[in-house]
């Protein structure tokens, strides 16, 4: 014997999205003796569908390597062509050395983070920016925080 309505739907609103969408909605409900409550709420709709990246999207963003891509192309999740990771000799001998640290858990050093310290490692990423970009001593000072008293 309760109802609950939602007097001011209109489902074009929704049927026809072609992006993301907020919109406000008055929802009613009477309960068995007659009661009206009135609430008002807030819709969203994101669109949730996976979109392919291109080069333009990937500019300035950190990405991760492993050896399973790393000797493939660019668009099938490698290094591109120009990557300093690829066309740097020293660059390519330390990443190639890494990779094959991690193919044979040969670690050269080993660290060991609580969910605590992953939280206050990103905080100190977002206020003295990554590497030396905002303070010139942020990377050193980012070690003796968080690397040296964490290697195991």
């Amino acid at each position: 014997f309760t109802s609950f309505t939602i007097p001011d739907y209109q489902a074009e609103e929704f049927t026809n999205l072609q992006h993301d969408f907020a919109t406000s909605e008055n929802l009613t409900v009477v309960d068995h003796v007659g009661n009206t409550y009135v609430k008002q709420i807030m819709v969203h709709v994101t669109d949730t569908t996976p979109k392919k990246l291109t080069q333009m999207d990937l500019t300035g963003v950190t990405r991760f390597i492993n050896s399973k891509y790393y000797n493939k192309s660019f668009e099938e999740g490698g290094l591109e062509d120009n990557s300093i990771w690829k066309v740097d000799p020293e660059y390519k001998a330390a990443l190639e050395s890494a990779l094959n640290n991690m193919d044979h858990d040969t670690p050269v050093e080993t660290y060991v983070f609580s969910k605590e310290t992953i939280k206050q490692m990103k905080q100190y990423v977002e206020t003295h920016g990554i590497g030396n970009s905002k303070e010139p001593d942020a990377l050193n000072n980012f070690y003796n925080q968080f690397l040296a008293p964490n290697r195991k």
